[in-house]
């Protein structure tokens, strides 16, 4: 699969006129349906575009190409010049900071917009933390999937029954 992945994805950048350096690609060792294929390139800004919209898109292509010619669904990681390992180093810096604040607050903190790889990413992140009382999960919010950090610390509540209400003025 790698050879003909990488012959195809060689033709679709020299088709569009961008240099490559290098190309690498590898399986990835938990799903079979997925390819990591990563870029060298100096014409990264073309590849990656605003935001890495560009890059979704080729994302896309390339994933539907490859798919096409196994007769099965390929999804392709696609890496150019460390982008997105950049990107996820200031991902995580962001969720060690939502962490912090749950864990300082005792709360849940709700984080919109992320992919289903991003969240995936984040869920295995903040499992690898290996946190007493921390835990993440997905769940709909009107249209949309959202983020949940959750550190609720039991030693850290209100003691209900420690209250007295018949002292306390209504």
């Amino acid at each position: 699969m790698q050879n003909e992945a990488h012959e195809l994805i060689e033709k679709f950048f020299k088709n569009l006129k961008i240099k490559i350096d290098s190309i690498s690609i590898t399986d990835d060792k938990e799903e079979d349906n997925v390819i990591f294929v990563k870029i060298e390139t100096p014409d990264s800004w073309i590849i990656i575009g605003d935001h890495g919209a560009t890059l979704e898109d080729i994302k896309y292509l390339l994933s539907k190409m490859i798919s096409k010619i196994h007769k099965r669904n390929i999804i392709v990681q696609l890496e150019v010049n460390d982008y997105f390992e950049e990107k996820d180093k200031r991902m995580f810096k962001f969720i060690d900071s939502k962490i912090e604040f749950a864990m300082k607050n005792n709360t849940t903190v709700v984080l919109s917009n992320y992919t289903a790889y991003e969240r995936k990413k984040i869920h295995n992140y903040i499992k690898t933390k290996n946190l007493e009382w921390l835990r993440s999960f997905s769940s709909w919010q009107e249209d949309q999937r959202v983020m949940h950090i959750s550190y609720i610390n039991p030693d850290n509540r209100i003691n209900i029954k420690n209250i007295d209400i018949d002292s306390m003025d209504i």
